[in-house]
């Protein structure tokens, strides 16, 4: 995968996280927005949100993309990870899509689970892919510096290539808002800290 790591910008508070612009080829990303546009989506419901999303695996991600779950790839970006938030992680990264389309939201939420005996995510790199995203379209990337819907601390626009990250805490408070048009598609990779 090539990346860009110009311009990256860190975030301690409300909760570490980092953001960039044109973080992704855009050769490649067009190649995986055409994909995505054909991908076997399935229709996730929750208290919290609706979305189309799927795991990227061997089988169901066409060869010319495999380098999206190669080793390289998730070993070039767990060390990204691990030096963006100074932390060591697992080897294990799950590569997931989301996709977001009219009407739908995702509401306030911090992705932070404590459960013992199961491997839970404690940070996340997505990478945003569309044809274009205009405010009109809604979709915003929400920060939030607690659990209350007011207390909002950063609205980011969910532009194509762009990368955002973050460590996933009882602190993480973030939401997306309601589509009005077009079609909101996010590459995310998942990571699991040694414990």
């Amino acid at each position: 995968m090539k990346i860009n790591l110009n311009g990256i910008q860190k975030t301690v508070m409300p909760f570490p996280f980092v953001r960039a612009a044109n973080f992704l080829d855009n050769q490649q990303a067009l190649e995986i927005l055409n994909w995505f546009e054909l991908a076997p989506w399935h229709l996730t419901i929750t208290d919290f949100y609706s979305q189309h999303e799927f795991l990227l695996d061997k089988s169901n991600v066409p060869e010319q993309l495999h380098y999206l779950i190669s080793d390289e790839t998730k070993k070039r970006l767990k060390a990204l990870m691990e030096e963006l938030f100074q932390c060591c992680l697992k080897d294990m990264v799950e590569v997931v899509a989301h996709r977001l389309s009219n009407n739908q939201v995702i509401k306030i939420h911090n992705d932070y689970i404590e459960e013992a005996g199961f491997e839970i995510e404690t940070h996340r790199l997505l990478i945003q892919l569309n044809h274009g995203w205009l405010e009109e379209n809604g979709g915003f990337l929400m920060i939030f510096s607690s659990d209350n819907a007011h207390d909002i601390f950063d609205v980011i626009l969910p532009e194509h290539t762009s990368m955002f990250a973050f460590e996933i805490s009882p602190k993480s408070y973030h939401a997306v808002s309601q589509i009005y048009a077009g079609l909101r598609y996010t590459l995310i990779f998942n990571f699991y800290a040694q414990r």
